[in-house]
């Protein structure tokens, strides 16, 4: 079966398994080895023998020789002395893999669509029959290229007709590392300065109004009368202040003048997206780490989420890798967001 043929069918475990075939003897082994790379070729992952590539010391076009170690072939640089020779696997996502060894390319393609099907860390191991150690790095390794897409994909949030909401939480590796977090140094990097932020009464946010374009303020609850929120008179604002998501769609009454349309601060999507990440986080309490879980966390809900089914998810999620492991000759590019000013990779010098 070739890629193209599998990626027409629903993306499942048991369908990718039907693609690359039974790995229970050493024939089989080579031939779910070589589907795996056919796979990984298809969506430049790595890449094919006809890939045109330079030298990376004095740039000229690369030949390609035969080698019976690892990939089968390698790229070979005629006007070096000794001929020297270079993997094609080198600054791509499987350098430091074995391909004829326990990590086949098949076992690779299988880790990497269960870290993007979200499986869990362990249920992966025991289906793979691998040991913890190596189910961790490639789940790092994945969370890196996302990481790395993340932050070079990166725009400022909100806008001019957009309602950014904002609201602070206390994550548990702050208070174990004392870790302070400037919250205006945060907004005014990351969001839109033209847009309307929404707020609790919490006094950090007093300077919001003298950055952004408006600052509005959660109304706060009275717990001795409840009212249901349809039934709870509405802000009015001028039509097409804001865009039709931010609006309350709830109010079913007339406005009380022609040209307005109601409106009502609240943070409910901002701690539902807080209460997604905390799980996404889990227990770690190391930096580095919840740094990593943060831009899974975004990689998926920004990017992926937009993609309507799994198929086009593991698609796009393979040549993204192929994007921040590009291969011989090129950069790779930087997984944290403090260097992306400093990013030297192809991408970042086009």
């Amino acid at each position: 079966m070739e890629p193209a043929d599998f990626m027409q069918a629903p993306l499942t475990l048991t369908s990718l398994n039907c693609y690359l075939g039974s790995s229970n003897t050493a024939e089989q082994k080579v031939q779910a080895n070589k589907q795996g790379i056919k796979l990984l070729q298809q969506y430049g992952v790595i890449p094919m023998r006809d890939t045109p590539v330079n030298c990376p010391s004095c740039g000229e076009l690369l030949q390609t020789v035969g080698d019976t170690c690892r990939f089968g072939w390698r790229y070979s640089c005629r006007n070096h002395p000794r001929c020297i020779r270079f993997s094609p696997l080198t600054n791509t996502f499987l350098f430091k893999a074995r391909l004829r060894a326990e990590m086949r390319a098949d076992r690779i393609v299988k880790i990497m669509c269960m870290w993007l099907l979200h499986r869990p860390l362990m249920l992966t191991v025991k289906y793979l029959s691998l040991s913890s150690e190596t189910g961790v790095y490639w789940f790092q390794f994945c969370r890196d290229v996302a990481c790395s897409i993340v932050w070079h994909e990166y725009i400022p949030i909100g806008g001019a007709a957009d309602v950014v909401e904002v609201e602070t939480h206390l994550l548990k590796y702050k208070r174990k590392l004392n870790e302070a977090v400037d919250w205006h140094y945060f907004w005014v990097q990351y969001v839109d300065n033209s847009s309307y932020i929404c707020t609790d009464y919490g006094p950090e946010y007093a300077k919001c109004r003298l950055v952004f374009n408006d600052h509005g303020k959660v109304e706060q609850p009275n717990y001795l009368v409840e009212q249901p929120t349809e039934e709870k008179h509405p802000l009015w604002m001028p039509v097409g202040r804001f865009n039709e998501e931010c609006l309350n769609l709830e109010w079913k009454h007339p406005p009380p003048r022609p040209g307005m349309q109601p409106f009502r601060n609240n943070t409910d999507n901002i701690r539902s997206a807080w209460v997604n990440l905390k799980s996404q986080i889990g227990s770690s309490y190391s930096i580095d780490n919840v740094r990593q879980y943060i831009g899974e966390w975004m990689y998926r809900r920004n990017i992926l989420q937009e993609i309507k089914d799994d198929n086009g998810r593991f698609e796009r999620f393979l040549r993204d890798v192929g994007r921040a492991h590009p291969g011989l000759g090129k950069v790779p590019m930087r997984t944290q967001y403090e260097d992306i000013l400093k990013c030297d990779c192809h991408e970042c010098h086009r």
